[in-house]
């Protein structure tokens, strides 16, 4: 009788970052920044709409959905800005706050006093950040989207917005 042979499948090879197929490259999502921030601009930072962002969406895919996987919907544009968004506001949240000025009063020393100059103590060097894409090319854009956003109240039953 002959012996049946099974090979174990051998695991693909793998890679040194953990990969989604829905990640987003910097390049993409530069493009997609751009995009949506010229729409969110001219509508005086008012929000997009769905046709807004298919706009959105064509825009990033006219230069960067060359393949199937790489195509993105209005849905993903606008759940990548949230993304962006949220993280804008950690990092924000994470960093600390300038110290507040207080007034000085000048007063004149008593005539015969010496007064020796103040060394002031020499402002401390922020602590190193991490310097990846999001704080390099998109907080701008971020911030200000999520600025208005804690300022206005939204409707949540607008049907014209895409559901994210």
């Amino acid at each position: 009788m002959d012996e049946l042979q099974f090979s174990t499948p051998q695991p693909p090879p793998s890679r040194s970052l953990p990969f989604r197929e829905d990640c987003w490259s910097e390049e993409a999502t530069s493009t997609l920044v751009d995009a949506w921030g010229r729409r969110y601009l001219d509508l005086n930072r008012g929000n997009l709409r769905q046709k807004d962002w298919q706009e959105v969406a064509d825009a990033v895919n006219l230069r960067h959905g060359h393949t199937k996987k790489t195509r993105r919907t209005d849905v993903q544009c606008k759940n990548r800005i949230d993304t962006l968004k949220k993280k804008y506001k950690v990092e924000k949240a994470r960093a600390p706050s300038p110290p507040l000025a207080v007034p000085l009063v000048y007063r004149k020393p008593p005539p015969g006093l010496v007064v020796q100059p103040v060394v002031l103590p020499q402002k401390r060097p922020s602590p190193a950040v991490d310097d990846s894409y999001f704080r390099r090319n998109y907080s701008g854009f971020a911030g200000a989207a999520a600025a208005d956003e804690e300022e206005e109240t939204e409707e949540e039953g607008d049907e014209d917005e895409v559901e994210g």
